[in-house]
């Protein structure tokens, strides 16, 4: 008998060694979530030859939004958007740096217990986090500004933030880290992949977040002074991408100015400055190798802890990028295609493998859709909407199912015309405030730009995707809208009143296109709208408008505002329709 137990008691011991190491017993119903940001990457250079590990992993096996947009083309407000799934006018973190922006500004609003990361550790999560959090955290304010809601965290830290090969973290809110000499999307991968194996070794569902730099521009700061330079790439990818050049589309130094405010004064480039930016272009590509490589080792390390199956894989970027198009210097900050379009791929529970998804999205989408998964709850209603991950994901109806639109904003001028590179001071002043809308559907596709000097820029994206003809290119600054004039103003009296509507929307009311317009459901869709019934309703309504150039944002100065009674004046117009 004591030798039948001996035996027994020997084989469970057997039987419990042989065991996998992680056999965590999650609630199947509770999905993971691994988040990869990289920075200033646009849609264009998100292709299987550039990046052949993305495609390998997520794009043959998810999805590719092929029409995603950021809220505000400049990184801190960006990454503001997606952690709080608001717009820019609702979070008011307009900048990079203070008065307007960063994560002293941040801060002060409130939102720090606040965001994606306490709503989602509410829900039950273990969450994690390395790289580029925000601007503005910083190697002196990591004490006194601790990061919440993360349960580890190696947090790049300016001023070294965006150097290659010396970046500076700090780790967990307790100490700060110098690698000097070590690749820094390498470190961002290696944090990363630690964050990961810790995360799966517990029984919690988790969100691991993950942001290297790649291919944003080097930058180093002296006595408060940025200079901005090529993006350094590792030593191995070098010597990639020889015989690249930035691509030669319609929009690249044309022969004819193009766009309004200060980009249509951009004088044309010269060889030298163009080779200049080739260069620049290559050493994206070439940042952009380990940041691949990154995308590799995070979903192999995935499949060795046999995660691939409850995991939803997330790529992106936080804003878009120029080289060269409409005569520009390298960067972003309009709302131009190249600026605000970026990659979004996903692959998870549910979402179709090796597809296109045409569906106008935004970064602040991408976050709801997160929160609806996780089950977690935050403090306020959110103005993204959920994305159609997988058939049970569609909002309502009511909420404008069918993804059409997105808003772009901008409250920065630029003193100096600084961009980015040797080539780039414009001389003067940058005049940058903007609202754009892209709407497309039923065959419709436009993009729609106000600045705030009144001039208004329309195209047809369906026949002029680079956005070289402005179809309001003769329009007087702030002019009215007249629908019977021309088929331009037509449609132009449409977007011009969903931006007013827009412009400083709250919750549902941003994923319900048209109702704060048509209340009663009378139209629903850009087609009916275009009915030359309602030319009297739509240019009675006042025409958005901004007060002056100047940094940040004040809704006082942006008025008119949208009013409900805005409807009910004009509605013997919509019942005589």
């Amino acid at each position: 008998m004591l030798a039948t137990n001996i035996v027994s008691l020997l084989l469970l011991v057997v039987s419990l060694l042989a065991r996998p190491a992680r056999t965590a017993s999650r609630d199947p119903k509770k999905p993971n979530f691994v988040y990869i940001i990289a920075d200033d990457q646009d849609y264009a250079t998100a292709n299987p030859d550039i990046m052949p590990h993305l495609h390998k992993w997520l794009s043959q096996h998810g999805t590719n939004y092929t029409h995603f947009y950021t809220p505000m083309s400049v990184c801190c407000p960006s990454r503001v958007g997606f952690l709080r799934s608001q717009h820019g006018h609702s979070h008011n973190v307009t900048n990079v740096v203070l008065p307007f922006g960063g994560w002293t500004r941040f801060v002060a609003q409130g939102y720090r217990k606040d965001w994606l990361p306490t709503w989602l550790q509410s829900a039950g999560y273990n969450t994690y986090y390395t790289g580029k959090l925000m601007n503005g955290n910083t190697v002196t304010n990591w004490k006194t500004s601790p990061v919440l809601g993360f349960n580890r965290s190696a947090l790049l830290s300016d001023p070294q933030t965006y150097v290659y090969k010396n970046a500076s973290y700090a780790i967990d809110g307790t100490k700060l880290v110098s690698y000097p000499g070590n690749y820094s999307t390498d470190t961002v991968r290696d944090f990363g992949l630690e964050y990961l194996d810790e995360a799966a070794s517990h029984d919690k569902p988790f969100f691991v977040g993950i942001a290297p730099i790649g291919p944003h521009a080097q930058t180093e700061t002296v006595n408060g002074v940025s200079t901005f330079t090529d993006p350094v790439p590792a030593d191995r990818h070098r010597n990639l991408f020889a015989d690249h050049v930035a691509p030669r589309k319609a929009n690249f130094n044309p022969v004819n100015a193009s766009g309004a405010s200060y980009v249509k004064d951009i004088a044309r480039l010269n060889d030298t400055v163009v080779d200049y930016l080739d260069e620049w272009y290559r050493n994206r590509l070439r940042a952009l190798q380990a940041v691949d490589e990154l995308v590799d080792a995070v979903l192999r390390k995935a499949e060795q802890l046999g995660i691939l199956d409850n995991t939803y894989f997330i790529y992106t970027s936080d804003n878009g990028y120029t080289v060269g198009e409409h005569r520009r210097q390298p960067g972003k900050t309009t709302g131009y295609e190249e600026d605000i379009r970026v990659p979004l791929i996903v692959r998870g529970p549910g979402i179709s493998a090796n597809v296109r998804n045409d569906g106008v999205h935004s970064n602040i989408d991408l976050a709801a859709t997160i929160v609806h998964h996780a089950g977690a709850e935050p403090s306020y209603d959110l103005d993204g909407r959920v994305i159609d991950w997988s058939a049970g994901d569609k909002p309502s109806s009511r909420e404008s199912g069918t993804a059409t639109h997105h808003l772009s904003e901008f409250w920065v001028s630029q003193v100096g015309g600084a961009v980015e590179g040797k080539y780039s001071d414009l001389g003067g002043k940058i005049l940058s405030k903007y609202r754009t809308l892209r709407i497309k559907e039923q065959g419709h596709d436009y993009a729609y730009t106000l600045w705030c000097t009144g001039e208004r820029e329309l195209y047809d994206m369906t026949i002029d995707s680079v956005q070289m003809n402005n179809l309001l290119s003769n329009s007087t600054l702030y002019g009215a809208l007249n629908s019977t004039d021309s088929e331009s103003e037509r449609l132009a009296s449409r977007l011009d009143s969903l931006l007013l509507n827009l412009k400083a929307c709250q919750g549902s009311l941003c994923r319900r296109l048209w109702y704060n317009l048509f209340p009663e459901g009378e139209v629903q869709s850009l087609d009916q709208a275009l009915q030359s019934k309602w030319d009297d309703y739509f240019d009675r309504l006042p025409r958005v408008h901004f007060d002056n150039c100047r940094d940040g944002y004040f809704p006082t100065e942006e008025l008119p505002a949208w009013r409900n009674e805005l409807v009910h004046v004009n509605k013997s117009l919509i019942a005589a329709a």
